[in-house]
């Protein structure tokens, strides 16, 4: 998909080409999109596995990561720049207002502030993490790092890997 994406661009560019500079011919033109493949079904991990793979993580921070992201949706950079204010525990809801990646707080993918339903066992592990000592203010992180920032999205998804192995669950 993303080879395609780029022949769009570029085919775009010498497009523009043409028109403006009277290029006379597209050279994209002639480039054949590569072949996709369909992915199939959607793959997901039943209730019980979702369990082995909070159990078999390594704090109960990622337990409470990967039992959020399995029930909500939530999209790892969206729990990464989770805070406490968008975890409503009486309407059983979580709002998610910002991403986190690269190094950067941006919006959501959907580039929408949106409401995901919060599953009972999600806000019993929220709760329990919030009764943490620190970082537990509106506007502290859910997810954080020792001193109360950002965690690194690239260690955590290698925690996961690792809990995924220990609890001897398949790659999604």
């Amino acid at each position: 998909r993303t080879k395609n994406k780029l022949l769009v661009v570029l085919g775009g560019v010498m497009g523009r080409a043409q028109h403006v500079w009277g290029l006379p011919l597209n050279p994209v033109s002639s480039v054949e999109k590569y072949r996709t493949r369909s992915s199939g079904d959607i793959e997901v991990f039943s209730p019980e596995e979702i369990m082995a793979l909070v159990r078999a993580a390594s704090s109960d921070q990622d337990g409470t990561i990967f039992l959020t992201a399995a029930f909500t949706g939530l999209r790892r950079d969206e729990l990464l720049a989770l805070r406490w204010r968008g975890v409503d525990f009486s309407s059983s809801a979580i709002r998610v207002r910002a991403s986190y990646a690269a190094g950067q707080l941006t919006t959501p993918k959907s580039d929408k502030v949106r409401s995901v339903p919060m599953a009972p066992d999600v806000a019993e592990a929220l709760a329990r993490l919030g009764q943490r000592e620190n970082w537990t203010g509106d506007d502290d992180l859910v997810f954080c790092g020792e001193v109360g920032g950002y965690l690194d999205g690239s260690a955590l998804r290698r925690r996961y890997a690792a809990a995924l192995a220990r609890a001897g669950l398949r790659s999604l």
